[in-house]
């Protein structure tokens, strides 16, 4: 099979964001440099051989190639059985452009090393069940699919023994 038809001295003029950007007699084109973050729309104007116009509807098209950014803090004791909490804070807003230009966290995971896994909006509570060392991983990915990943080893240690009781001495 062939190329689809076309009207012979058929011309396309490809809009970005209100301003033309490319001329061409190809069924395709690219933008001369890459969008930056955030939305932009485009439209395709057709122009036949007698000089008929027709223009596509403006479609929109989002651009992030940015990851998200993550913090967490790991709190409470590393001993088995006793729960610690993770606290993750995340964003996608790119640096130095506005929230909006971001397509915004769609996925928070948290990976505690140990088999067990979750999702979560911001915190979460997790006791190991043996002694080791274990992979921690934060997973947070937004919506345009960029992921950022924090990992952290976890030493739990054994329970503390408990301590002997002293017994007074009678007088």
């Amino acid at each position: 099979m062939g190329r689809s038809p076309r009207a012979v001295g058929t011309e396309y003029l490809l809009v970005i964001d209100g301003n033309a950007v490319s001329h061409t007699s190809a069924t395709e084109a690219r933008p001369p440099a890459a969008l930056t973050q955030g939305p932009h729309t485009w439209s395709v104007e057709a122009i036949n051989g007698g000089g008929l116009t027709s223009t596509t509807k403006p479609a929109t098209v989002f651009v992030d190639t940015v990851p998200p950014t993550v913090a967490y803090t790991l709190s409470g004791k590393r001993r088995v059985g006793t729960e610690l909490h993770v606290y993750v804070k995340y964003t996608d807003a790119p640096p130095g452009l506005p929230a909006r230009d971001g397509s915004g966290v769609s996925l928070v995971t948290v990976n505690w090393g140990d088999g067990s896994k979750c999702t979560i909006t911001r915190g979460k509570y997790h006791a190991y069940r043996r002694t080791g060392r274990y992979r921690l991983t934060i997973t947070v990915t937004d919506k345009a699919g960029n992921r950022t990943k924090q990992t952290q080893t976890v030493q739990i240690k054994p329970k503390p023994k408990p301590k002997p009781h002293k017994k007074k001495k009678k007088k």
